[in-house]
């Protein structure tokens, strides 16, 4: 599989904003205590209650096991009575996609 990195900025601003969406739609909203410290006027944060870490290690494993192959994935296609979503003009442009998928211009595609 070969990169373009003539995409990245897009593409790590695609990323970026799926970390930002998952921040907010599992925001950790625990209540921090906070304590006295001796080199501090104001009430320190206890940044080291209310933590429940997930084993990252087992995640890893099961997406390792469960994912579906890249070229697999790949050969997949759409099927002719599927329902499908609009791409936004300059998302078409960019991945070269426009001239096969030609649409009225504007940029209020559900996708990019």
């Amino acid at each position: 599989m070969s990169l373009d990195f003539g995409h990245a900025p897009t593409h790590i601003s695609h990323c970026t904003y799926l970390l930002l969406q998952n921040l907010m739609c599992t925001a950790n909203v625990d209540i921090y205590t906070h304590y006295w410290a001796d080199a501090q006027l104001n009430a320190f944060p206890d940044f080291s209650v209310n933590h429940k870490c997930h084993d990252f290690d087992a995640i890893w494993r099961w997406q390792e096991e469960n994912s579906v192959d890249v070229d697999e994935f790949a050969a997949i296609r759409k099927p002719h009575d599927a329902a499908a979503r609009v791409m936004s003009h300059r998302f078409k442009e960019l991945f070269g996609w426009y001239d096969s998928n030609p649409d009225d211009g504007s940029d209020s595609g559900i996708i990019g």
